[in-house]
């Protein structure tokens, strides 16, 4: 029997954007969110201000959001709420770079404690990605975190 195909990495472009930026995105369509994550973004209360998203993104006309990872930052903790990857481009490591990129952000660097709120399937193996920067890349950078389960968000 061949071996499964592994599919291909998608060449995608990631930031860090507040809240606001979201909303000015989704009331002019500058991009292109699946039906699932606009639903998501419009429960998002409007006033919560702590809410940041890393968006995974493809260019297109508008451009095409293939991620979305909802995360706040504490005094001593990141929080990450909600992720979010399209059914067709699961399985090709976005979740994992949304994640390495928020726990890398400067901003994020000096956090001690990630709380992982955000549920769902396939988390299992971004928790375990958590614990691979944990052990080994944010300890370059002579910083280190523990990593907490939550249900809830606390907002």
């Amino acid at each position: 029997m061949p071996a499964a195909a592994v599919p291909a990495t998608l060449p995608i472009h990631l930031e860090c954007v507040s809240w606001q930026l979201v909303q000015h995105h989704l009331l002019h369509g500058a991009l292109r969110f699946e039906a699932v994550a606009c639903d998501y973004l419009r429960s998002v209360p409007p006033a919560d201000r702590s809410a940041r998203f890393c968006l995974a993104t493809r260019i297109d006309e508008p451009i095409e959001v293939l991620g979305l990872l909802q995360y706040r930052v504490g005094r001593d903790d990141l929080y990450f709420d909600y992720v979010r990857v399209r059914e067709s481009c699961r399985q090709r490591g976005i979740g994992r770079h949304m994640v390495t990129e928020v726990v890398m952000h400067p901003t994020c660097l000096q956090l001690g404690r990630l709380h992982w709120m955000a549920g769902g399937n396939g988390c299992e193996t971004l928790i375990r990605h958590l614990e691979h920067l944990r052990d080994h890349g944010r300890r370059l950078c002579g910083t280190s975190f523990r990593v907490l389960r939550g249900k809830t968000s606390a907002r």
